[in-house]
């Protein structure tokens, strides 16, 4: 069993009535999964998608494939101009 602790800004999920700044999934996978269906398994917002941190020190792309258990954040695109 695979378990991974998706964290998820405000901007980026789907349910914007929730409180505080993040919203926590604790997911479950019998198999390998990419990070990609995670993704799009919970609905996450992908229009300001920056990048995504594995186990707080891996930058890992959308096809990357979650083969153990792990925490896996996303973070959202700051720009400006």
């Amino acid at each position: 069993m695979i378990k991974i602790k998706l964290i998820v800004p405000k901007l980026l999920s789907n349910n914007q009535s929730m409180k505080g700044n993040n919203h926590i999934f604790n997911l479950e996978y019998k198999q390998p999964v990419t990070v990609d269906q995670v993704i799009k398994d919970n609905n996450i917002n992908l229009h300001f998608l920056g990048f995504m941190i594995l186990n707080g020190k891996k930058n890992v792309n959308r096809a990357y494939q979650i083969e153990q258990s792990c925490e896996l954040k996303l973070f959202i695109v700051m720009c400006g101009g």
